[in-house]
């Protein structure tokens, strides 16, 4: 029986797929999955947060004027605090898909996956557990050198290492995807 697929760690099969268009196993490093978490971060809290970056931008700006002009403490009072939050935030993020993406690598007995594509659905294994999910819960690819990071959710994903995969699988997993790309 298949389990929830929580993270980006894919292994060995539990089970022969008779009607599978692509077979593969994956391999995962460590220093990939970090990459992994590190680009995840930066497009999704940074890059696609952009206003309110340039908002706490401005805030700093009227902490810069409040001290300047000697104005009422309470400003840079609540912005500190505000900025506190935001670094906690980025933190705790950080921290909980680091955890999620590396620890499930580490608890893995050799960091193999196995990966297989069929017509209406894509299973994804390990000696961790087994997932088999319908083509449309894939919401979004990121498509990077030495591997996909494969979304199933706006901040669930997992990493599908690219090197000795089939170029026509990989082309198969595009095709039976509806998503706009980033």
């Amino acid at each position: 029986m298949a389990s929830k697929f929580e993270g980006a760690i894919l292994t060995t099969p539990q089970e022969e797929h008779e009607t599978s268009k692509y077979q593969f196993s994956v391999r995962y490093t460590e220093s990939m999955l970090k990459r992994a978490v590190r680009t995840f971060i930066w497009r999704r809290v940074f890059l696609s947060q952009w206003i309110w970056w340039l908002l706490l931008g401005g805030g700093w700006l009227l902490l810069l004027y409040v001290t300047w002009t000697g104005a009422p403490a309470w400003p840079l009072a609540a912005f500190s605090g505000l900025m506190i939050c935001i670094l906690l935030f980025v933190a705790v993020l950080w921290q909980n898909h680091f955890t999620n993406t590396v620890g499930k690598l580490r608890r893995m007995e050799k960091p193999y996956g196995h990966v297989v594509f069929s017509d209406d659905k894509f299973t994804l294994s390990s000696d961790l557990g087994s997932s088999t999910m319908p083509w449309s819960a894939i919401t979004e690819i990121w498509q990077r050198d030495e591997c996909w990071m494969v979304f199933i959710g706006q901040n669930q994903f997992f990493s599908l290492p690219t090197e000795n995969v089939p170029a026509e699988a990989l082309k198969w997993l595009l095709a039976r995807t509806v998503f706009e790309d980033s």
